[in-house]
């Protein structure tokens, strides 16, 4: 059964009787709704501030605050006017923090565009930008004071850089013209010193007393490495010191050259160049030697009269510097032959000129140095020429060279080159086509010479292979053409590179169409030389199976009969019964080089013991038999009988050779040799004053000091 419990009522305790308080709980509970519901409303209210926070915020952050006036002042604007006061102030916050950011942009973007404008002037700038910061204060509102910290600031840093830079700008300005005082100083010196005039400052003792004021402990070098150490080097004092003694010394070795140029035309105006070279030379080994003793005793006094002894040697500092001279000095000699060789190769030219007005025959030589300095040093060069040329005989521009081309000695080299040369012709006709008849009308013009009213062949240095080759060509053109020129020689290639019994068959077929046994038998038939003629026909032959290949029988056959009538003559002094190719008229037929060639025959004759001129008559019972080996353009003869047997003199051949016609044709060039002589001495004298210009252009000591001053710190 359930228990029942028993109510028990508070215990008592002994205490003090107080006052009775009536419960508070209501009120207590009433409090606690009350405090509940602030914090509701609190909370609400804080998270509505945070609201409305991020909303100015948001609204300052997408303001556009770029907006310009005409002037590009930034143009403040309003905060929209349907925000809270809490929204409000954040987004003026957030926009207030924008226009000082962009404030500070504006205002450093003048400030460097200022300092550009002032460069080394801080006065301007600061005048200038201080200008610019009452502006934008001024509309700038209420960010005016932000404004104006901002500028000051910006201000003070760049005055502060400008001043530093200005005095770095000074104190550049102050080395460069520091420096260019020194240079303009030591070249001054050098100058008078290489042709002193004994006025005024210009003495030999003052010039002596303003190299020491520069020179000298606590001078003017001293004094300007002491004022700019920090651009320059421990050492720049010396290199300086280096370099006015190389000047001031080296205008001495100036003067001498100068001083020696006069001396040899009083010694030997004829020699005065060797004299003059050979002393410079001796000059270079006293210099690196350091002393004249070695040198010949006649030379030694020369230079002693001259001033350069043992003495000019020792000169304080010039050990360091003698090395340098002797260069120099080589410079002057080598100058000096520079100008020599240009004077006398305008003299040459001169000569080779007149030459050809008095149509003269010129040397193979002669004629290729007058083409040279035309610029028509090879083949190619002349070819580009030869149009004009050829086609302006009487233009005094054209008319010497077409007198040269046409004239009757030997041709230049690069003509010879053009005409005898089959690979260049190849190249030339390939590049233009057109070429061709201008080449053949130039050799056919250049190898005809004219005697007493019928025209001869003249090979003019041209060996035979070129008279073939011409002749081949010349058939060529006038005949029906089955293939261009491009592919002419194309096959004359592939013919050159077929095997040899092809080669055999294709002439074989040749022969058969033309009804000729062989080689032999159609080159007497198609040239109607004597079979008897071995010579001819041997020389036919080499040539005659290419042109068969090339051209067939008909057209080859006209290309040998013409070859036999260019290149074999009929000569009466000449030793048997047919033509020849060795005739001394064809080899020797420049003025007077006959008749020279006939008083050398006759010199030969007289070492006969009974010599008489009755005896002996050339061409009648006095005959040339002409040396193979030797060729046909320099020829060499053996004097023989109407039998062909030769002369002997103490049991040797009388022979005759080339040299004097060679031995003439020197003379003759050298004939004006007094004349060049006069000419040359009136060029010496006129170029003693040539070394102090031409010395200037070569050794130009400035060289040294430029490499200084890139050198030196600071100053680039």
């Amino acid at each position: 059964m359930a228990e029942i419990k028993r109510f028990q009522g508070s215990p008592v305790f002994n205490k003090p009787i107080g006052i009775v308080r009536p419960s508070d709980a209501g009120v207590r509970a009433a409090q606690t709704l009350s405090k509940a519901g602030d914090a509701m409303f609190k909370a609400s209210y804080e998270q509505e501030v945070i609201k409305q926070k991020q909303l100015g915020q948001d609204t300052g952050t997408q303001m556009n605050i770029e907006i310009r006036d005409e002037n590009q002042n930034l143009v403040i604007q309003p905060i929209p006017s349907g925000l809270s006061p809490v929204a409000a102030r954040a987004a003026q916050g957030i926009v207030d923090r924008r226009y000082v950011e962009q404030l500070n942009v504006d205002m450093k973007n003048r400030a460097a565009y200022l300092r550009t404008q002032h460069k080394n002037d801080p006065d301007g700038f600061d005048e200038s930008y201080t200008t610019y910061i009452n502006e934008t204060v001024k509309t700038a509102g209420k960010y005016g004071q932000q404004a104006q910290q901002i500028g000051l600031a910006y201000a003070g840093q760049n005055v502060a850089a400008l001043t530093a830079e200005k005095l770095e700008f000074e104190d550049q300005i102050d080395f460069k013209n520091g420096y260019s005082s020194i240079r303009q100083e030591i070249e001054d010196i050098a100058a008078y010193v290489s042709s002193p005039d004994e006025v005024g400052m210009n003495t030999a003792g003052m010039l002596e007393q303003r190299f020491d004021d520069l020179i000298k402990k606590d001078g003017m070098i001293d004094q300007f490495v002491a004022k700019h150490g920090d651009r320059l080097g421990v050492t720049q004092a010396t290199e300086l010191r280096h370099i006015a003694r190389s000047a001031y010394y080296g205008g001495q070795i100036k003067s001498l050259a100068a001083r020696l140029e006069s001396f040899a035309a009083v010694q030997s105006p004829f020699n005065q160049e060797s004299i003059v070279t050979q002393h410079l030379r001796y000059v270079q080994d006293a210099l690196r030697k350091g002393s004249v003793e070695t040198l010949p005793d006649g030379v030694k006094a020369n230079l002693a009269q001259l001033g350069f002894d043992d003495k000019f040697l020792q000169q304080k500092g010039m050990a360091r510097v003698r090395d340098t001279l002797a260069s120099q000095v080589a410079v002057i000699e080598g100058n000096r032959e520079e100008i020599f060789n240009a004077n006398r190769n305008a003299r040459e030219l001169a000569r080779i000129g007149r030459k050809i007005d008095e149509d003269i025959m010129l040397s193979g030589s002669e004629a290729q140095t007058f083409l040279s300095n035309a610029g028509m040093t090879d083949a190619y060069s002349l070819a580009q020429n030869l149009p004009q040329i050829l086609s302006n005989p009487q233009d005094p521009k054209f008319q010497p060279f077409y007198k040269i081309l046409m004239g009757r000695g030997e041709l230049p080299q690069s003509a010879r080159d053009l005409l005898g040369d089959q690979g260049t012709v190849q190249d030339v006709i390939a590049n233009n086509p057109d070429m061709l008849p201008i080449l053949q009308n130039f050799y056919r013009q250049a190898t005809t010479v004219n005697r007493g009213g019928y025209q001869q062949h003249s090979p003019r240095g041209l060996n035979a292979d070129a008279t073939v080759f011409w002749n081949t060509m010349e058939a060529y053109t006038n005949s029906v053409r089955t293939m261009d020129v491009a592919a002419f020689f194309a096959k004359k290639t592939e013919l050159d590179d077929l095997p040899e019994k092809q080669r055999n068959q294709r002439i074989s077929r040749q022969m058969k169409d033309g009804n000729y046994t062989d080689l032999d038998d159609f080159i007497l038939k198609v040239t109607g030389v004597d079979p008897n003629d071995t010579d001819q026909i041997s020389f036919l032959s080499s040539y005659a199976d290419e042109l068969v290949l090339i051209h067939g029988h008909v057209k080859a056959g006209k290309i040998l009969k013409r070859t036999s009538k260019d290149v074999f003559v009929d000569e009466t002094v000449m030793f048997g019964n047919f033509p020849t190719r060795f005739s001394p008229a064809i080899a020797f037929n420049g003025d007077g080089e006959l008749n020279v060639f006939a008083d050398a025959v006759v010199d030969q004759l007289r070492r006969m013991p009974n010599y008489s001129i009755d005896l002996y008559d050339f061409g009648k019972n006095v005959f040339l038999a002409a040396d193979p080996r030797e060729g046909s353009v320099l020829p060499s003869y053996t004097l023989v009988n109407q039998d062909g047997v030769p002369f002997m003199v103490n049991g040797e051949p009388l022979i005759v050779n080339s040299n004097p016609v060679l031995a003439f044709r020197q003379a003759q060039t050298q004939k004006n040799r007094e004349t060049l002589l006069r000419e040359a001495d009136e060029a010496f004298r006129n170029r003693l004053r040539f070394e102090d210009a031409v010395t200037e252009a070569r050794i130009d000591e400035s060289s040294d000091m430029d490499k200084l001053a890139a050198e030196a710190r600071g100053y680039r």
